[in-house]
């Protein structure tokens, strides 16, 4: 073969090999980069549950909302629209019965305390079929006898934050405290701290 021909064909396989490689280049410039650290985008059945679940949200925090209103206006027939019947009362104020019952029997006597009973709702958080409500309740004029205390006239203004349980629509659980010391001492009542014999440690300290 001559050096003619050799050079001819060899040129051809390089021009071949430089195509081929072009091309591949080419291929991988087209090919947009994936960056891991951006999540997909959710897919329309995902949208559609995610949707579902902040309007299940939603509605929890609507019959808590409407439930405290009740109480706030004093509307306790309409209680059994948003609390159930047996429902279960942790920070139940004391002598408190269990139950729907209980609740009403509760702010009927505080309605009947006091001239007015005004709750706000100050902050409320749901997550899955709990919501947290933080807010003050407001209790003017005290003018009848409640937890022993006799009428003083006096306002008071109480904290509180609760944690309710809600299935089908209604509350069936609930957690939460009042500052009772707080109510207790602006109602003008004098507390008094039991005596106690100090230990032997005690009086060696």
């Amino acid at each position: 073969m001559s050096i003619r021909r050799l050079s001819h064909k060899s040129s051809v396989l390089t021009s071949i090999f430089v195509a081929v490689f072009a091309i591949a280049l080419v291929g991988c410039e087209l090919e947009e980069p994936v960056d891991p650290a951006v999540p997909e985008e959710p897919t329309e059945p995902e949208e559609e549950e995610v949707a579902q679940e902040d309007e299940q949200l939603e509605a929890n925090k609507e019959v808590v909302q409407q439930a405290i209103q009740a109480v706030s206006d004093g509307n306790l027939d309409e209680l059994d629209r948003y609390i159930a019947e047996d429902v279960v009362d942790h920070g139940a104020m004391p002598g408190q019965p269990q139950g729907l019952e209980g609740v009403r029997q509760t702010y009927a006597q505080v309605h009947q305390s006091f001239e007015d009973l005004t709750i706000e709702v100050e902050e409320m958080v749901a997550e899955g079929n709990l919501v947290a409500a933080r807010g003050t309740s407001t209790w003017e004029n005290h003018q009848e006898e409640i937890m022993g205390i006799p009428p003083t006239g006096n306002d008071a203004t109480v904290p509180g934050f609760s944690f309710f349980r809600v299935e089908d629509g209604m509350i069936v659980e609930r957690w939460g405290t009042d500052d009772t010391l707080s109510l207790v001492q602006q109602l003008g009542a004098e507390l008094e701290v039991p005596e106690r014999e100090l230990t032997q440690r005690e009086l060696i300290q």
